[in-house]
């Protein structure tokens, strides 16, 4: 306690609520707003026009007074019906001519024009002269002549390089028997349908029971007829009848695969000049080589087994390959080959034995 005694006058402490937070900030009060110097904003057209037509909002039912002609009772909720004549129809505020977007002029020129140009050069491109076809190249024709594949295509005088059906040209082109493929091009500079084809080649000739040859591809495809075998061609000799035969069509007869694998295995041989190959009634194969020397590999079975058995016995029996001594070679039992030659005296058959067959 201090020695010295207050002198002055007891005051009370002010209340709680009044008492000032040494931790609360004190803020100055905000000043009034000053009155804008130029007047109250303007109000806008749609703005007067909302308050002049604005329709006052009707009093609470309750505090309407009873309608004559209605009870109303205590305890129960007040059911007032608004007449037409006290109901003010509510106006609708025309905005016809606002908010419109203004029509530039010159861009709409500006795309008609466009469209117009656009228009014109595909018309121009479609119908002009200068792009008429002028001429027709072939290129890779051989034994076709060129005017058969111009006359295919079937093009006029006036027809528009830039419109030719390429595929239809190219499926016309390609229905010639002869021709294997074909690639039709546009040459924009000379105005010009350059058609480069490539012919089939002859791989044998096939004759049919009738007698009618008929030269195919490697696809086994016809593309030829002949009366008399073409020298210097494997003939296969079919014995069963196979009717009209369509050229430019895959050729399919009986046998016919079988024969052509034996063409096929003769081609990779340079030691077996192969004549003929024919294929009898009853489905048996036989191999003729140039000289008269006959291969009988009996029907199709094991077909890849009898052919690579004579290799080996062409490897090993170096005989065989002279033509004159050489009667014909059995290869129906492939493991057990019997070959008979021309001038044997003391057995008119002989079977060559030591021969691997192939597993």
């Amino acid at each position: 306690m201090s020695r010295f005694r207050d002198l002055r006058p007891h005051q009370p402490l002010p209340p709680k609520a009044q008492q000032k937070s040494p931790r609360k900030k004190a803020t100055r009060p905000q000043p009034a707003p000053r009155p804008d110097p130029l007047g109250p904003r303007p109000v806008s057209t749609h703005q007067r026009e909302l308050r002049e037509h604005r329709v006052p909002r009707p009093p609470h039912p309750a505090a309407l007074p009873p309608l004559a002609g209605r009870e109303s009772s205590e305890g129960k909720r007040r059911k007032t019906v608004r007449d037409a004549e006290t109901t003010r129809p509510r106006v609708k505020v025309s905005r016809a001519g606002r908010n419109r977007r203004r029509i530039n002029i010159p861009q709409r020129l500006l795309g008609w024009a466009l469209v117009a140009l656009v228009v014109e050069c595909a018309a121009a491109l479609l119908f002009s002269p200068r792009l008429w076809v002028k001429k027709i190249l072939v290129e890779g024709n051989q034994s076709v002549p060129a005017r058969v594949i111009v006359s295919r295509l079937k093009l006029g005088q006036h027809d528009n390089i830039l419109r030719l059906p390429v595929s239809r040209l190219r499926a016309a082109v390609g229905a010639e028997p002869r021709v294997e493929t074909v690639a039709v091009y546009r040459d924009l500079r000379s105005m010009a349908v350059r058609v480069v084809v490539k012919e089939r080649t002859p791989w044998a000739c096939v004759q049919t029971a009738d007698g009618t040859c008929y030269t195919i591809d490697s696809h086994l495809v016809p593309f030829r007829t002949a009366d008399v075998p073409p020298v210097g061609m494997p003939l296969l000799k079919l014995s069963e009848a196979t009717g009209s035969v369509p050229l430019g069509k895959p050729m399919s007869a009986p046998g016919l695969s079988q024969v052509s694998r034996c063409l096929a295995w003769a081609r990779t041989r340079t030691d077996f000049p192969l004549d003929a190959v024919s294929i009898d009634s009853d489905g048996k194969l036989c191999l003729n080589r140039a000289g008269g020397s006959r291969f009988l590999l009996g029907s199709g079975q094991h077909l890849d087994r009898k052919l690579k058995s004579l290799e080996i016995l062409l490897a090993k029996q170096s005989e065989l390959h002279d033509a004159a001594s050489l009667d014909y070679v059995n290869l129906v039992a492939y493991d057990a080959p019997a070959v008979r030659m021309r001038s044997v005296s003391h057995a008119d058959s002989v079977t060559v034995r030591g021969v691997n067959p192939p597993q």
